[in-house]
């Protein structure tokens, strides 16, 4: 009998376990790494953690917000207008930055 392969795991497992930069990461990869609003995926990603108190979400906010502007640094994320977020490496492979440049964002 052959032992199933354990899924990888979620941006929502990422999240629950604190491991910020990867649950942004994998929340990304989940949408089919079309631009997504900012706060949006903090919001999303935060209410995963289970904070107990108000005080401990604006904390876990913080702490995203940290990871990604780490994930900035690193060249893995870009920002575009303030708003929008989207990866610049999937699957080991660099979007060239026209790709994205080039996308029509419908304002909502």
């Amino acid at each position: 009998m052959v032992p199933k392969a354990q899924p990888a795991p979620s941006w929502e497992d990422h999240a629950f376990q604190g491991d910020w930069p990867e649950a942004v990461v994998a929340y990304l990869v989940a949408h089919g790494n079309k631009p997504q609003k900012l706060w949006t995926v903090v919001n999303a990603i935060a209410a995963e953690g289970l904070a107990d108190s108000r005080f401990e979400l604006r904390e876990k906010k913080r702490q995203i917000l940290k990871s990604i502007q780490a994930l900035r640094r690193k060249r893995t994320l870009w920002r575009y207008r303030r708003r929008w977020i989207a990866l610049l490496v999937v699957d080991g492979d660099l979007v060239p930055l026209e790709q994205l440049k080039g996308l029509r964002i419908a304002r909502t």
